[in-house]
C-alpha cells in the first residue's frame, strides 16, 4: 500500500512539474508553508512569524487553508480577528469579521456574551492566523483566494497554510516545516508517516527544521536530523535545487490569562503560581514538546493531559484540574476561550531562526519573482 502511495504522489508532482494539467496562478506570490510528515512539525508559528516578518517589509500578506476540521459548505470563508488576543497589554473590545459571500452577510462580534467559535467556522489553525492576517479558507485553495483578494483587495502577498500537497494551486516559494524526527522510518503511508516521498525534501526552497531548544539548533550546524532512513532510492521527482537549510526553535514569551486577557511575562507567572498545582494540557500533533519547552523555562509543572489533536473542548474535560492551574497552547486556548475559567492560561510562543537573516533572504528572493517584478512594471506603467 506504501508502494502505492508513493507511485501516486510521485506522479502528482511530476505532472504538477511538468505543467500536465491546468493550475490556478494567483495574480500575486504564493508561498506555501506545509511539510511531508503528518501531524505536528511547527508549521503555525512559522507561519506567524512569517506574517510578522513580511508586514515589517511592507507586504500586506493574506492567508489561505482548506480550513482543516470546519463546516465548510460551497462557498469559501473569509475571517480577520484582529487583537482578537492582545499579546501586548489588556483584552481590548474589537469588531470581529466573517464573510461568507453565499449568505451575502457579515457577522460580527463585540461582546464576550454571545462568543462565536471561531475554530468551528473556520478550523483551529486558521483561527490563530487570523488574528495576524486576512484568511480564507475552502477545500479549493483557488475559491479562497478569489474571496480573499476580493475582501481584502491590498492583499499582496498569500501565504497557503498546509497546502504543500495541493498541486491545483500554483505556487512561487515553497517552505517544508520538519521536526527532529525528519522522515521517520521513511516510508509513506500507511507504513510510515510520510504524505510524500522523503526526495520532495530536496525540490523545496528551504526546509526549516524545527528542534526542541535553541543549543541543537546550534549544534546541528543547519543540517537535517540524521537519525533517519530513508528508501527512496527509486525517486522519480525532478531534484533540481538546493534547499536552504533553516534552523528553528521556539522560545515561550507570555502567559495570557484567558479570562481577563491580562498578559504577564514567564517571571511573573512563575513567582505568582509557583505555590500551586500547574497542569498542562494540549490537544495538538506533538504535545511533548509544547510541556518540554514549558519545563526548560523552568515552570514547576505537577502533571501533563493530552488530547487528541483538533480536539474539540468542553468545560468537563477541564474539571479535574478545577482547583490548579491549567495551561496551554494557543491552538486549544481558541477553542476554550469562550468558556475560560479564571484558573486558565494560554502560552504563547515565538518562533526564533538560525540564521537569523532567513527572512531577509526570503525577502530577496520574494523581490526576484517574475510574478513580482511583472506587478512592478505593471504598476509602473499606470503612472
Amino acid at each position: 500500500m506504501a508502494r502505492l502511495v508513493k507511485w501516486h504522489t510521485d506522479k502528482k508532482y511530476t505532472s504538477f512539474t511538468h505543467q500536465q494539467f491546468q493550475r490556478y496562478r494567483a495574480p500575486v506570490p504564493v508561498i506555501i508553508v506545509g511539510n511531508i510528515f503528518i501531524g505536528g512539525t511547527g508549521k503555525t508559528p512559522v507561519s506567524i512569524a512569517l506574517i510578522q516578518a513580511l508586514k515589517q517589509r511592507g507586504f500586506t500578506p493574506g492567508v489561505i487553508s482548506r480550513g482543516y476540521g470546519a463546516d465548510i459548505k460551497h462557498e469559501a470563508i473569509c475571517a480577520y480577528l484582529p487583537n482578537a488576543s492582545s499579546t501586548s497589554g489588556d483584552k481590548v473590545p474589537v469588531t470581529q469579521h466573517i464573510i461568507a459571500p453565499a449568505e451575502e452577510s457579515t457577522l460580527t462580534e463585540t461582546s464576550p456574551s454571545a462568543p462565536i467559535k471561531w475554530a468551528e467556522k473556520i478550523g483551529d489553525e486558521p483561527s490563530i492566523l487570523a488574528q495576524y492576517a486576512p484568511v480564507a479558507v475552502h477545500p479549493r485553495r483557488q475559491k479562497a483566494i478569489e474571496l480573499l483578494l476580493k475582501t481584502y483587495p491590498t492583499v499582496d502577498i498569500l501565504i497557503s497554510d498546509d497546502g504543500l500537497q495541493h498541486y491545483a494551486i500554483d505556487r512561487d516559494i515553497e517552505i517544508i516545516v520538519q521536526d527532529t524526527r525528519g522522515i521517520g522510518n521513511g516510508y509513506l503511508l500507511p507504513a510510515g508517516p510520510l504524505r510524500e516521498s522523503p526526495s520532495r525534501l530536496n525540490t523545496v526552497d528551504y526546509v526549516v527544521t524545527n528542534y526542541n531548544t535553541r543549543e541543537q539548533a546550534l549544534s546541528a550546524q543547519l543540517s537535517p536530523p540524521k537519525n533517519t532512513e530513508s528508501h527512496d532510492s527509486q525517486s522519480t521527482l525532478d531534484e533540481t535545487q538546493v534547499p536552504e537549510q533553516i534552523g528553528m526553535y521556539l522560545t515561550l514569551a507570555e502567559f495570557e490569562h484567558l479570562l481577563t486577557g491580562k498578559i504577564y511575562t514567564i517571571t511573573e507567572f512563575i513567582q505568582q503560581h509557583q505555590q500551586q498545582n500547574i497542569y498542562a494540557i494540549s490537544g495538538i500533533g506533538h504535545p511533548e514538546r509544547f510541556y518540554q519547552s514549558l519545563r526548560n523555562q523552568g515552570v514547576p509543572l505537577n502533571g501533563t493531559k493530552d488530547f487528541p489533536d483538533h480536539h474539540d473542548y468542553s468545560v468537563q474535560d477541564l474539571v479535574p484540574f478545577n482547583h490548579a492551574i491549567v495551561v496551554m497552547t494557543t491552538k486549544d486556548a481558541i477553542k476554550c476561550r469562550h468558556f475560560s475559567q479564571n484558573n486558565w492560561w494560554c502560552v504563547h510562543t515565538k518562533a526564533e531562526f538560525i540564521p537569523s537573516t532567513f527572512f531577509d533572504h526570503l525577502e530577496d528572493k520574494i523581490k526576484h519573482l517574475p510574478i513580482f517584478l511583472k506587478k512592478k512594471f505593471d504598476f509602473r506603467q499606470t503612472l
